[in-house]
């Protein structure tokens, strides 16, 4: 291994180090030209400026449509009146859990995507607490069941903004269950209702 040899000795460490190793003077603080900092006026202009190029990429759009096109969704949400509701069948291919679960989805991101955030008179949105309870499953996507067979739940709280629009419920019924007034189902299936 190479040898290194110092032309002075390594200073010890309660002395500091620019006296022992340099011949300059120490930089005073009166020698030391502290960066410019953006004045509060100059920080406030480059936001405003960077505001204005951002908003160049938007175009203003006349006459735009407040509901979004309704044929992204499978089904027929927007012609359902509040009280009125349409049978989705179950299909050989897809479990009940599994046409409960993406009727759900498409109806809560239908209700979402057409309802306003309800406000305050100050404008301020108004919030409301909910408890979202959920069955246990296991790695393979099958629910956890109790002694009793009864499907383990978990609950969770969150708050949200509470929402004005349309709202729909979502049942799994049986064959020949009763959907409406002397009306029963043709096969299992889901029934999907307007309720706000």
């Amino acid at each position: 291994m190479p040898t290194v040899t110092l032309d002075k000795p390594i200073p010890p460490n309660d002395k500091p180090i620019i006296n022992e190793w340099d011949e300059k003077k120490p930089v005073t603080k009166e020698e030391v030209k502290p960066i410019a900092e953006p004045t509060a006026k100059e920080l406030e202009d480059k936001q405003k400026a960077d505001r204005e190029e951002a908003r160049k990429k938007f175009k203003i759009i006349d006459n735009a449509k407040y509901e979004l096109a309704s044929d992204y969704f499978e089904y027929p949400f927007e012609e359902l009146e509040v009280g009125q509701g349409f049978f989705v069948p179950l299909e050989s291919n897809v479990t009940m859990d599994k046409l409960v679960h993406s009727t759900n989805k498409q109806a809560n991101m239908f209700s979402v995507q057409n309802s306003n955030i309800e406000r305050n008179e100050e404008g301020d949105e108004i919030l409301e607490n909910l408890t979202v309870r959920a069955r246990l499953r296991n790695p393979d996507g099958s629910f956890q069941v109790d002694s009793g067979g009864q499907p383990k739940l978990t609950s969770t709280a969150l708050t949200r903004p509470k929402l004005i629009g349309p709202r729909f419920m979502v049942r799994a019924v049986n064959k020949d269950d009763e959907v409406s007034e002397n009306n029963k189902a043709e096969a299992d299936g889901v029934l999907v209702i307007r309720v706000d």
